[in-house]
C-alpha cells in the first residue's frame, strides 16, 4: 500500500464502483509544519466520475486546513484586507495571476477569452431562473454573502447558512440573516419545504457526506423548487493535466470531487429530477500556473515521489488549451452546475 493507503475504498453511491487510489499525497498542501502532516489519498472512480479524499480529516485537521489568510478574506473578514491583494482560496482565481505572466501564457489566455462560453453563477442567473419573480432563496454555504446581497437587491427574500463565524458576523454587518450550520447539519430554525431556490455554490465539495447534504438541500425546497449546485468540474482537462495540483482540486479543504456523471447519480439517489447542467470557468484557468506550482512544490519538491504528476508548466497550459478545445464543454470548463427540481 502506498504510504499505508488502501488501493481502493467503497463508493457512497448505490451500486457505485469502488474508488481507486489515483494520487497519493504525502500531506495536505496548506500544512507546512511537519507535526501536522500525514498521508492522504485522492481516490477516483472513472466509471462514476466521482472522487474523494481518504482518510477523511479530523475536525481539528480541517480547522487547520481552513486557517489561511485567503480563506478568511473570502469569508468577508475585513481585517484581512481587500481580496484583490493576492492569496489563494475559493473566489481567488484571478489573484493567482503572476505579476508578469509569460508571453505564451498571455497569448493562450487571449485565445481562451475569445472562446469563453461560460455561464457564471451570479444573482442575475438565479433571478432569471425564477423568471424575474420575487422568490425565497436559501444559500447553503453562503461564504462572504455576495450572492445573498445581490439577490436581496433584486427583490428576493434570502437566508444564508454557513458554519464560519466570520460569515455569520459579516451577514449581520451587511443586514443579511445567516444561520450557523451546514447542509449536513441544518439549523433547526431553517424552514423546510419553504424555498423556491436553494443555492449551493462551491460548498458540496466541502461536505463529509454529499448524499446527506443534497437530501437536506432538497428538504428545504417547495415542490417544484429548484436546486442550483455549483462544484469544481473534475471532468475537465485541467484536472486530467494537473491532478492533485489543479487549482480547484484543493484536496484537504475539498473532500469530494465531482463530474456531471456523479452529480446526476447523486441527484437520482436524492430523489431530485435533473433539469440539466451549465458550465463556468475557462480562460481563468490560464491565471493559475503560479498557484499550481506552489501546490506541487509544497507536496512533492525535495521528496521521493515517483508517481507525482509533472510540475505545472507553460507547456502544460498549451496541452490544456488543446484538450479543452477538442473535448467540448465538460473538458473545457473548471466548474459544473447541476440544475435540478424537487418532484
Amino acid at each position: 500500500m502506498k504510504m499505508g493507503l488502501p488501493p481502493e475504498i467503497p463508493s457512497p453511491l448505490p451500486g457505485g464502483a469502488p474508488l481507486r487510489l489515483r494520487h497519493a499525497l504525502p500531506h495536505v498542501w496548506t500544512q507546512r509544519a511537519a507535526a501536522d502532516r500525514r498521508p492522504f489519498g485522492l481516490y477516483w472512480s472513472a466509471r462514476d466520475g466521482l472522487g474523494c479524499l481518504h482518510p477523511q480529516p479530523s475536525d481539528a485537521e480541517l480547522a487547520r486546513f481552513y486557517d489561511t489568510t485567503s480563506y478568511a478574506r473570502y469569508m468577508g473578514d475585513q481585517s484581512c484586507g481587500d481580496r484583490s491583494g493576492g492569496g489563494r482560496g475559493p473566489g481567488d482565481e484571478f489573484a493567482a495571476m503572476p505579476a508578469r505572466p509569460s508571453l505564451t501564457t498571455r497569448v493562450l489566455r487571449r485565445i481562451a477569452v475569445t472562446l469563453e462560453r461560460s455561464v457564471p453563477l451570479d444573482p442575475a442567473r438565479v433571478h432569471r431562473l425564477v423568471g424575474g419573480a420575487a422568490a425565497r432563496v436559501c444559500d447553503l454555504g453562503c461564504g462572504g454573502g455576495e450572492m445573498l446581497r445581490g439577490l436581496r437587491n433584486l427583490g428576493h427574500d434570502v437566508l444564508g447558512v454557513d458554519p464560519n463565524p466570520t460569515a455569520i458576523a459579516n451577514g449581520a454587518r451587511t443586514g443579511v440573516r445567516v444561520l450557523p450550520g451546514t447542509a449536513e447539519d441544518l439549523p433547526a430554525d431553517c424552514p423546510r419545504d419553504a424555498f423556491d431556490v436553494v443555492v449551493m455554490s462551491h460548498s458540496l465539495e466541502h461536505c463529509r457526506d454529499p448524499l446527506r447534504a443534497l437530501r437536506h438541500a432538497a428538504s428545504l425546497l417547495r415542490p417544484a423548487g429548484k436546486l442550483v449546485c455549483d462544484v469544481p468540474n473534475h471532468a475537465s482537462a485541467g484536472f486530467a493535466r494537473a491532478g492533485s495540483c489543479w487549482f480547484h482540486t484543493d484536496a484537504g479543504r475539498h473532500l469530494w470531487f465531482f463530474t456531471p456523471t456523479s452529480l446526476r447519480a447523486l441527484a437520482a439517489a436524492t430523489g431530485l429530477a435533473v433539469d440539466g447542467f451549465e458550465f463556468d470557468g475557462f480562460a481563468r484557468q490560464f491565471n493559475w500556473l503560479t498557484s499550481e506550482q506552489e501546490v506541487w512544490d509544497a507536496l512533492y519538491a525535495g521528496g521521493q515521489h515517483a508517481d507525482a504528476p509533472a510540475r505545472p508548466s507553460v507547456a502544460g497550459q498549451i496541452v490544456l488549451l488543446a484538450k479543452a478545445l477538442l473535448g467540448g464543454a465538460p473538458a473545457r470548463h473548471d466548474a459544473v452546475r447541476l440544475l435540478a427540481t424537487r418532484v
